[in-house]
Formats: structure tokens, C-alpha cells, sequence
């Protein structure tokens, strides 16, 4: 009885780690990376804002070619880094079909 329970919590286990394995891919799929761009500073020395990040990724769009629109970002922020000088900017598309390999 007791074995049967064990394996029965084993098979349950095993099959939300799949489904946590899948949603994890599933989300990664929308989003692309982007490494060394400087930091963006305004008067008064104030952080970058998200339409600052979503101007960065629209001109680096437009260098290799990519046509993204603002309506194509679900979200950009930046991400902590060992150096502080060059966070990555984490872009996430509304669809996998903008992410384009190159």
C-alpha cells in the first residue's frame, strides 16, 4: 500500500517537472538577450526608463534589418551583471515569430 503510494507520488512529481520544464521553455522562447549596450543616462543622471531600453531596441532592429514596432515588446528591462557598466537588455516579444536567428 505503501509502495504503491510512493510510486504513484514518484509518476506525479516526474510529471510536474515536466510541465514546470515545458512552461520554462515555452517562455524562454519569446526572448532575446542583448549584451553589451552602454547605459543610457539623461539630465540629472536619471535611470534609463523602459521607453529609453525600447528606443535602444528599436535602433539595434533597425541596424540588422529587423522591423520591430513598439507593439512587438511585451516587455525590456535590464538585468544585473557582474559589471555594472554593461547590464543586458532582456527583450520579450509578444511572438516567437519576431525572434528571427541571425
Amino acid at each position: 500500500m505503501m509502495e504503491e503510494e510512493r510510486l504513484n507520488d514518484k509518476k506525479t512529481i516526474q510529471t510536474l517537472e515536466d510541465k514546470i520544464e515545458l512552461l520554462e521553455k515555452r517562455s524562454r522562447a519569446t526572448v532575446v538577450e542583448i549584451r553589451n549596450t552602454p547605459r543610457i543616462y539623461e539630465q540629472n543622471n536619471r535611470p534609463e526608463s523602459k521607453t529609453d531600453l525600447c528606443d535602444i531596441v528599436k535602433i539595434l532592429a533597425k541596424a540588422v534589418n529587423c522591423s520591430l514596432q513598439e507593439s512587438d515588446i511585451r516587455d525590456v528591462y535590464r538585468i544585473l551583471s557582474k559589471h555594472e557598466t554593461s547590464r543586458p537588455i532582456i527583450l520579450d516579444l509578444n511572438s516567437v515569430i519576431k525572434k528571427k536567428p541571425y
